[in-house]
């Protein structure tokens, strides 16, 4: 029975083990992600009053890219990058129009956006303002819609022609200049797909009261969003009143699988604890009901180190037991949460890895907890041990 409640306590404390360092792995894996842009360092100022006209807002713009440490300044949403973006049929210039498919179309209302989010183009060029090019509808692809889309490389989708559907009513011809690495906008935990990026159609929008900044990681935060605030109070007669990092936004598409980790965390803390109380419990009543027969032991020989190794053995043999059984119920468990991500770490290389991890440190934890009674148990002078009662 004294078995069976170790080797209860000890499944409980492996599979909470192996949970949490798959846990801890997919989150760090999904928030670190490579979604082709950049969620770090950036600020969006929010102020309805920020909603400028062009000449204004790009004086606006350029003071703040002056501030030291500031990399780029563009209007922009306050929201997830491709949160407002539309499924559109769209098809080749090679296809009929039968042929359209919807892809998915994020629209670019300031051209500095690009360079706001730091994505970078495999070939091509990015956009410029509509008045540079006579705002002619130009688009930029991800490297998931060149393979979509059949070119047989980056390059040679440069330069071909897309329509699209934009309004629902005709078809746009629109020309590619440029292609992406991979990125994924909008909601990081659906699947990757093909991606087309269009400037706004009206070439500049200033609707949206935001303005995003990218700063440089070595800078002072706080010094240079101070100082790009007072910038906006100069052209717009106000500090903007609002302030949101985008990684914080990103951190919230993950908030309930966070909260999930740390009850994980602390229920992993917590039985282990309660398997040491128990482990400790078992291993004093243990050392007291064989004092006679570690006294007879060393009479004939046997040392300290050996007298140690036998109660530790006593533990190891049940503990081992434990986390085979642990191990595929954990497994299973937390497979079924991976499903919650697009972006799933590779649970038959992370999952063997933590499930020995967590046998180790259980055995680990076994051993210290014992070794200390155990040894005290060895170093007892055999005639105590073997006093009549």
């Amino acid at each position: 029975f004294r078995n069976l409640l170790v080797i209860f306590q000890f499944s409980i404390s492996a599979a909470m083990l192996v949970s949490v360092g798959v846990i801890a792995t997919q989150l760090y894996s999904a928030l670190n992600a490579n979604s082709g842009y950049d969620t770090k360092n950036i600020v969006y100022l929010i102020d309805d009053k920020l909603t400028l006209d062009k000449g204004t807002l790009n004086s606006l713009k350029q003071k703040i890219t002056d501030i030291p440490g500031v990399l780029a300044t563009s209007k922009t949403m306050p929201m997830l990058p491709g949160s407002l973006s539309e499924f559109k049929p769209v098809y080749t210039s090679t296809q009929k129009s039968t042929d359209a498919v919807p892809i998915t179309l994020a629209f670019i209302n300031d051209v500095d956006e690009i360079k706001l989010l730091n994505i970078s183009l495999i070939a091509g060029k990015s956009f410029v303002p509509p008045s540079d090019d006579g705002n002619k509808p130009n688009v930029i692809i991800n490297e998931q819609a060149v393979k979509f889309f059949g070119y047989a490389s980056a390059i040679d989708a440069i330069g071909m022609t897309l329509n699209i559907n934009i309004s629902g009513t005709e078809n746009t011809p629109a020309t590619i200049i440029g292609v992406t690495s991979r990125l994924q906008l909008g909601d990081l935990n659906k699947p990757s797909s093909p991606l087309i990026l269009m400037r706004s159609p009206e070439g500049w929008s200033f609707e949206a009261g935001t303005l995003g900044i990218r700063l440089a990681e070595d800078v002072d935060r706080a010094a240079a969003i101070s100082q790009a605030k007072d910038i906006c109070k100069k052209f717009i007669g106000a500090i903007p009143r609002g302030e949101i990092w985008l990684q914080s936004m990103v951190e919230d598409q993950y908030k309930s699988q966070i909260l999930i980790a740390k009850f994980a965390y602390t229920f992993a803390a917590l039985a282990v604890f309660i398997s040491c109380l128990g482990l400790y419990g078992l291993a004093s009543f243990a050392a007291e009901k064989r004092t006679k027969e570690i006294g007879l032991r060393k009479v004939h020989g046997a040392s300290i180190k050996d007298i140690v190794g036998l109660l530790l053995w006593q533990f190891t043999k049940p503990i081992a037991l434990a986390n085979l059984i642990a191990w595929p119920i954990a497994l299973y468990v937390i497979n079924h949460w991976l499903e919650n991500f697009s972006l799933r770490i590779d649970l038959w290389f992370w999952g063997p890895v933590y499930c020995l991890l967590a046998g180790a440190l259980a055995i680990a934890i076994a051993w210290l907890t014992v070794g200390g009674q155990a040894y005290l148990v060895a170093c007892a002078k055999p005639v105590v041990a073997l006093r009549e009662e």
